[in-house]
């Protein structure tokens, strides 16, 4: 990664939670805005085209995290591909485990859950090791 700005979306319903995550990626110098409701996650993410990491939580009331994984699966990603940029990354961080439809193979590329839990470089080399998951 570059001296370029890392920008993190947080997406999250319980709003001390929200807000309380972007202030720990803010407070290590990673620029992060958030989003309370799936609707306000895929406003921001058609807005902002250049997000590098979105966190997803599963359970948003009437709602579901994982509308927002399909849609930078299934809207996002080709558009990036088109602009020739990065692909968005997401994890989800929710006590209710999804697998967004369409990403099963995005997951089959993934790594082995220690290697995630082991990345060295503290936060920003997690968020690099993120990014380096998401498929070319």
């Amino acid at each position: 990664m570059s001296d370029e700005k890392f920008k993190v979306l947080v997406v999250e319903d319980y709003g001390s939670l929200n807000k309380n995550l972007v202030r720990l990626f803010n407070g290590v110098g990673i620029e992060a805005a958030g989003a309370l409701s799936v609707t306000d996650a895929i406003d921001y993410l058609n807005q902002h085209k250049d997000v590098d990491l979105v966190t997803l939580d599963g359970d948003m009331g009437a709602r579901h995290g994982r509308e927002v994984a399909e849609h930078i699966v299934n809207v996002l990603w080709p558009q990036q591909a088109e602009a020739a940029c990065g692909k968005t990354a997401f994890v989800v961080i929710s006590g209710i485990p999804f697998e967004p439809e369409g990403v099963s193979e995005v997951y089959d590329k993934g790594v082995a859950r220690e290697k995630i839990l082991c990345a060295d470089g503290g936060i920003k080399g997690w968020l690099r090791h993120m990014k380096s998951l998401v498929p070319a």
